[in-house]
Formats: structure tokens, sequence, C-alpha cells
């Protein structure tokens, strides 16, 4: 039995002896990754699946959000360092109690829909999202994560279960 293409329309082209999406030309549906995604279509769709731990996320889409977490983490914790770092037990003041608070309680947020993102670039590998834990592993593990989430698209790896068919989002943001 012979591969069957899927019907040329203005939305693929071919590439080779596959076809393949042609990047940005349709804002595709939530459920589905955006491949060529730019910062701020990445971010945005970052917010609206945050809470979801089916589907898939180009590598345009992790690297990008990756990007914007770094800088989010460095200005949270220059803001933690500025408040709770000065004086004497400044964490049982009143200033410091309350923006050590508010830092963690944004960090632990931002972990939850981190770990979302990673099972959806696993997903779009062709991979489970519990590869996620091969980063516990000491020594190599990070590196051999670090690895697998830049590999390209396996489309062929995909599996029903991990497709999302939830089309709402959580958050109407970027509408």
């Amino acid at each position: 039995m012979s591969y069957k293409a899927p019907q040329q329309n203005e939305n693929w082209r071919q590439s080779g002896s596959q076809w393949k999406r042609r990047v940005n030309s349709v804002k595709p549906l939530i459920t589905e990754a955006w491949y060529g995604a730019s910062f701020r279509q990445a971010v945005t769709r970052f917010v609206q699946k945050a809470l979801r731990f089916r589907g898939y996320a180009s590598r345009s889409e992790f690297w990008w959000v990756q990007l914007m977490l770094l800088v989010v983490n460095l200005v949270l914790t220059e803001l933690w360092q500025v408040v709770v770092g000065s004086g004497e037990e400044p964490f049982f003041s009143m200033p410091g109690a309350v923006v050590s608070t508010v830092v963690w309680l944004i960090q632990l947020v931002l972990l939850v829909a981190q770990l979302s993102l990673v099972w959806h670039r696993f997903h779009d590998i062709g991979r489970s999202g519990f590869f996620f834990f091969i980063a516990f592993v000491p020594f190599v593990g990070m590196i051999a994560a670090a690895f697998m989430l830049a590999l390209p698209t396996n489309s062929f790896g995909r599996r029903e279960k991990w497709t999302d068919t939830n089309r709402r989002t959580i958050i109407p943001f970027g509408k």
C-alpha cells in the first residue's frame, strides 16, 4: 500500500517526496502546533494552552517560550533580591513576605505551564510526555532531554490519545 499525500491546496506545499504545511500561511487551530511561530504567536499560544497536556508544540513555539521564561525568571529573581535580600531577616518583614509569596506563586504557575509545554513538545517529536522524567537521570538526563526537545517534528509518531480535541481556550488571550 502506498502513502497517500493530503489533497493539494493553497495551505500545503510539496517538499521532495513529502507534503508539508506552508509556514504561517494560516493560523492553525489551538489544538495543532504552529510551525514557524513568531515570538508573540508562541507566547500567546503558551498562555492559551497553559493547562492542557494533550496536543503538540513546534520547535519555534517551544524555544521562543523558553526564552520568555528565562527573562521572566531573571526579572522575578532580581525583584526578589532587591526586596528580600536587603537588611537583616528581611523575609520576616511585611514587604519581604508579600514579595516572596507572590514570586513563589508566579513561579509555581509558570512551572505547571512549562511542564505542559514540554509535554506538547515531546508529543510533537512522537514521544510520550512522560519522557520529561528522563531529565531527572543524574549527569546525562538533562542533556538527553534537551537533545530530544530539539529534534524535528515526527508526524508519523503521533498517537490519537495525544491529540487535543477541545478547541476552547481557558483564557481568551490574543483574539
